[in-house]
């Protein structure tokens, strides 16, 4: 265990015990022989079984009924019993939230006010009996833990000694551990073994000294630098794909204040057709290259289909005697005259609704595009340390090849959603 969340009180906990003892006071009302109730007395009413209910729980309980003032035969009678068929375990612990920590009191609701009285009652019985134990424990000593081995980290150590002694109470913790426990073990304990051969000592004698704990503090410190420079390296890691949440989350952020993003659309459309255009011209540098010839056919066929233009609307030579600016212009227009009619033919069957679908394809496209990105950074971050072995930094092959995938990333989103919007149609 590692002590964190264990609050261990001497005694034992009241206020836990007293309401745990409502809740199960409330489940005895609703079930406890109500069946036999009904066929031991067929003729009397719902409230007189559940009279009867009471009265079995024992006189005490009846007591606190009358305490509250509430009669068997009263209308708050019936609405408490109305109450208790339809609590359960939620209901009951939100009553004591409300009442117990947020001071809160339904005064209209009589369910309420026996939920106090059936808690303080349990409360004071259980305090009276936790107090009497606390002074025993205390008298004896306290809580008194004992450890069976030592964690690899100090802090959790410390944190079970902190059982004991809790908030000025009596208390003492004492450790054991033995020569072969992994801390040792791994950590030194081979020098201690030469040393209890050296001195002849059988198994059964408990060893305790100053060196032994400085051995234990020295591996603990070698273990908890070691993790020290594991989470160092992670968070390196993690602030590179930090850096690109941010990008992403800022771009969404901005999206979702437009109402219009159509300007945003074709500025996504201008910036994929430059990069295309720039493959598509780069083809051309290397003339009478098969591989390029079949490259560029692939290239111009996907330009060609994005727009909505023939196929093949420039040929190899064509592009090689072009300048990029002016296949760039080409393609451009191209691409203006395409979105145009793409806008026309929706305002025909819906007004405004091209500018609300430009907003959804966009967001949706972005939400896509990152989580396949994150899944594509996770694979990137364990394949990656494999390249230490070829005397090269984990790190900054990570931060470049990251790089790269976020750059694709952010080209996916252009083209999915550029592409969406021009292939869209009614049905």
């Amino acid at each position: 265990m590692a002590g964190r969340g264990t609050d261990i009180i001497l005694g034992g906990n009241a206020d836990f015990k007293a309401r745990q003892a409502v809740y199960n006071l409330i489940k005895k009302l609703q079930y406890k022989n109500g069946l036999s109730y009904c066929l031991l007395f067929p003729n009397k009413t719902e409230n007189e079984l559940f009279n009867l209910q009471i009265l079995n729980e024992g006189q005490r309980l009846t007591e606190l009924l009358l305490k509250s003032g509430i009669s068997t035969q009263s209308n708050e009678f019936v609405q408490f019993l109305i109450m208790v068929k339809k609590s359960n375990r939620e209901l009951i612990e939100l009553i004591l939230v409300n009442i117990l920590e947020n001071g809160y009191e339904n005064k209209a609701n009589h369910f309420y006010s026996l939920i106090k009285i059936f808690y303080t009652d349990f409360y004071e019985k259980y305090k009276i009996k936790s107090d009497k134990e606390k002074n025993e424990i205390m008298r004896l000593g306290g809580l008194y833990v004992i450890g069976t081995e030592r964690h690899e980290s100090k802090r959790i150590d410390n944190q079970l000694r902190g059982r004991s002694g809790r908030q000025g109470d009596p208390g003492r913790s004492r450790f054991f551990i033995s020569l072969d426990d992994p801390l040792l073990r791994i950590y030194g304990g081979d020098k201690i073994k030469t040393l209890i051969n050296q001195f002849q000592l059988t198994e059964d004698v408990p060893l305790e000294g100053e060196f032994l704990t400085k051995a234990l503090d020295s591996a603990q410190q070698k273990v908890e630098s070691f993790y020290y420079d594991t989470r160092k390296q992670l968070f390196d890691y993690d602030d590179v794909l930090n850096t690109q949440r941010q990008a992403i989350f800022k771009e969404r952020q901005i999206i979702l204040g437009f109402k219009n993003v159509r300007t945003e659309m074709l500025c996504y459309g201008e910036d994929l057709i430059s990069s295309l255009v720039s493959d598509l011209k780069s083809l051309t540098l290397k003339r009478g290259s098969q591989i390029d010839r079949v490259e560029f056919k692939k290239l111009n066929k996907e330009l060609s289909y994005i727009l909505g233009v023939p196929y093949f609307v420039v040929n190899y030579e064509e592009v090689a005697n072009l300048d990029l600016t002016q296949l760039y212009s080409f393609f451009v227009n191209q691409l203006w005259l395409s979105y145009d009619l793409k806008e026309a033919e929706f305002e025909i069957y819906a007004s405004g609704f091209i500018r609300l679908l430009e907003k959804a394809v966009l967001l949706n496209q972005v939400d896509l595009a990152w989580k396949n990105h994150l899944e594509k950074m996770d694979i990137l971050r364990d394949a990656i340390r494999w390249r230490g072995y070829g005397q090269l930094n984990p790190l900054m092959e990570y931060k470049n090849e990251s790089f790269n995938l976020f750059v694709d990333t952010t080209r996916e989103i252009k083209y999915n959603s550029v592409y969406n919007i021009l292939k869209s149609r009614f049905l």
